[in-house]
C-alpha cells in the first residue's frame, strides 16, 4: 500500500470502539498501520456524541464530529440532526480542513448525506483527488424492500445522489455487477471505477475451524434484524430441520427481531442472542461450522453482504441467498468457500445445511473452511481494501508525499 499520504474520510458510521467498530473502523486502522496520516469528520445522525474534535489515542489520527449531541427518538428530532449535520459539514468540517492539503479524499454512500463538501473540498483544491466508496444504491435499493415509501421524490432523490456521485475521481463497488449496475443506474456519471468488495478486520482474529467429529452443526448468522433481510428464511429453514443436528444461532437485534421471534416460538434448534459485541460475536462465531448471508427476492441491485466477510476472515464457509443479480455468491461458490442458494427459498436452505452436516461428518466441510480463509487473504481483508483503494486512487496521479501536521 502506498503510505506517507495524507488521507481525509467522511463517514456517517465511525466508532471507535471494540464493542461497534464497523467497516471504516476496520479501514482507518490499515490506513494508520501503512504509515498514513488520517483524519476522519464524522457526521453520525443517530448516535450522540460531542460535537468537535475528538479525544484520540491513535497516532496520526484526527476524528472530528459534527453529528447531533443528543440522543435521536422521532422523526422531527431525525430531520433536525440530519440538519444540523449538514450545518456541520459546511461550517466546521469545511472550516477545519480549508487550511490543509490531502492527498486523497473517501467519502461513502450515500453520496448525497455529505452535503456536496467532498466535492467542494475537491474542487477548491484541498482534496487532490476523491473516491466514493459506493455500498448502496440510493435511493432505489430502499425503494425496493420498502425502507422508502415516497416513490413520488425518487426522482429528485436519484438526481440529487447523482450530483453527489460526480464530484468523484473514482467510485469504489462492490464487485463486477454493482460496477455494471452503477453504469445503468447513473449513466451521466464517468467516474472510473475499481472493484473493491467489502472487508473486515476478522482476520486478524484466531481463525476458527470445522469440527469434523462434531455431533451437531452449528450454524450462525450475524447482521442487523431489519426490513428486507431475509431471516424469516433462516427461521423457515430452521422449522424444517426439527429433526436434523443443526443448531441456528441468531445474533443480531432490530425492529424485527419481535416478529421473528415469534414466527420461530416452538421451533427447537434456533436461538435469538440478540446484539453482541464485536470480541463477543467473533469469539462466538469461531465456535460454529458454516455462517449464512440471506437477502430478499425482488430487488435489482445487486447486493454483497459484509457478513460474508466476516465469516471467511475465520474461516467458516458460507451459505449465499442473494438475489439472481448479485455476483457475491459466485465468488464464494468458485473457491470452494461455500454453497449457493436461490433467495427466498426455506427448502433449499435447510438441503445446503444438510449436505454441509454430511461435509462435517466425512471431513470435507474442514477443507471449505480452509477455502473461506484463503478468499479472505486473497480478497477481503482491510489491508487488501485499504491497498486497492489508495493504489487505485492515485494511481499516475503525481502526488508529492504526506505534508506534516
Amino acid at each position: 500500500m502506498l503510505g506517507g499520504r495524507r488521507i481525509l474520510i467522511f463517514t456517517s458510521v465511525f466508532a471507535r470502539s471494540p464493542r461497534e467498530a464497523w467497516l471504516v473502523d476496520d479501514l482507518v486502522d490499515s490506513l494508520l498501520r501503512a504509515g498514513n496520516l488520517v483524519d476522519v469528520v464524522v457526521a453520525d445522525t443517530t448516535r450522540p456524541r460531542p460535537r468537535g474534535l475528538q479525544p484520540e489515542t491513535s497516532a496520526g489520527l484526527r476524528v472530528l464530529s459534527v453529528g447531533p449531541h443528543f440522543e435521536v427518538r422521532s422523526a422531527p428530532a431525525k430531520l433536525v440532526a440530519y440538519l444540523l449535520s449538514g450545518l456541520g459539514l459546511w461550517w466546521t468540517a469545511r472550516r477545519w480542513t480549508r487550511r490543509e492539503t490531502y492527498d486523497l479524499g473517501l467519502y461513502t454512500s450515500i453520496a448525497c448525506f455529505t452535503w456536496g463538501v467532498p466535492g467542494h473540498l475537491r474542487r477548491s483544491g484541498v482534496v487532490r483527488r476523491l473516491t466514493l466508496v459506493l455500498w448502496d444504491f440510493f435511493p432505489v435499493h430502499q425503494l425496493e424492500i420498502g425502507r422508502i415509501r415516497a416513490r413520488w421524490a425518487a426522482g429528485l432523490m436519484k438526481a440529487t445522489e447523482a450530483a453527489a456521485i460526480r464530484s468523484a475521481d473514482v467510485v469504489a463497488l462492490m464487485s463486477p455487477a454493482n460496477v455494471a449496475f452503477f453504469r445503468r443506474y447513473f449513466p451521466g456519471v464517468n467516474a472510473r471505477t475499481v472493484v473493491v468488495p467489502p472487508w473486515s478486520s476478522s482476520g486478524d482474529e484466531p481463525v476458527g475451524a470445522a469440527h469434523p467429529d462434531g455431533d451437531r452443526l452449528r450454524v450462525m448468522f450475524g447482521g442487523q434484524l431489519v426490513r428486507g433481510r431475509g431471516v424469516e428464511t433462516i427461521v423457515d429453514a430452521a422449522a424444517l430441520l426439527r429433526e436434523d443436528p443443526i443448531d441456528i444461532l441468531i445474533a443480531g437485534d432490530g425492529p424485527e427481531r419481535e416478529g421473528l421471534e415469534h414466527r420461530a416460538a416452538g421451533i427447537d434448534g434456533i436461538e435469538f442472542l440478540g446484539m453482541l459485541a464485536r470480541a463477543d460475536y467473533r469469539a462466538l462465531l469461531r465456535t460454529v461450522d458454516v455462517g449464512v448471508a440471506v437477502t430478499v427476492g425482488g430487488v435489482s441491485v445487486p447486493s454483497f453482504p459484509s457478513k460474508i466477510v466476516e465469516y471467511c476472515g475465520l474461516g467458516v464457509p458460507v451459505v449465499v441467498a442473494v438475489e439472481p443479480t448479485s455476483d457475491a455468491g459466485a465468488m464464494v461458490e468458485s473457491r470452494g468457500a461455500g454453497l449457493v442458494i436461490p433467495v427466498d427459498d426455506a427448502p433449499a436452505l435447510a438441503s445446503a445445511l444438510r449436505a454441509l452436516r454430511s461435509e462435517q461428518v466425512d471431513g470435507a466441510l474442514a477443507r471449505r473452511a480452509r477455502s473461506a480463509r484463503k478468499l479472505y487473504d486473497d480478497e477481503l481483508s482491510a489491508d487488501a481494501a485499504a491497498t486497492r483503494l489508495v493504489e487505485s486512487s492515485l494511481d499516475g496521479a503525481g502526488l508529492p508525499g504526506a505534508l506534516p501536521r
